[in-house]
């Protein structure tokens, strides 16, 4: 092995550096191959922030002042005529009539509206679903102030 190296002229030292760089180039290859997304993920929000951080806001200009002589500020230049208040345009006046009160629904009434409303049913299935309820067949009571239907026991 020795004579090979030597015809080649790589010692022992060059050697372990190839070593070394291949199994360090294997880990960072891995490296790369699993976690590529997160990796340029993460150098784009690095981006993201190098660049908003080096934001310059616009600088506006100072408009120049001219000096102002105290006589010329306290003598008006102009005559100032003052004119009346223009009065504000009076809005018409609306007449707001209450709506009519809707007749409160009793429960029968209340759970077919729903009902239908809900469930899609027709007319007389909901019916029948309360005439069931109401004759004991059905397990469930309607709710009117919970606006739904809940199990109740039966009775005996």
């Amino acid at each position: 092995m020795d004579n090979f190296l030597s015809a080649f002229s790589i010692n022992q030292n060059v050697l372990e550096c190839v070593v070394i760089f291949g199994l360090l180039a294997l880990v960072f290859g891995t490296i790369l191959v699993m976690f590529w997304r997160y990796i340029v993920a993460g150098l784009a929000a690095v981006f993201c922030v190098v660049v908003l951080a080096n934001h310059k806001t616009p600088q506006t200009p100072v408009p120049e002042t001219t000096p102002v002589k105290v006589e010329q500020s306290l003598a008006p230049t102009e005559k100032v005529e003052e004119k009346p208040p223009a009065s504000a345009p009076v809005p018409p006046v609306v007449e707001v009539k209450p709506e009519p009160e809707k007749p409160q629904l009793d429960e029968h009434q209340a759970f077919l509206i729903d009902c239908m409303r809900l469930t899609n049913y027709e007319y007389e299935t909901c019916d029948e679903m309360w005439i069931n309820r109401e004759n004991g067949l059905q397990d469930a009571k309607y709710h009117k102030g919970k606006n739904r239907m809940m199990k109740v026991a039966k009775k005996l």
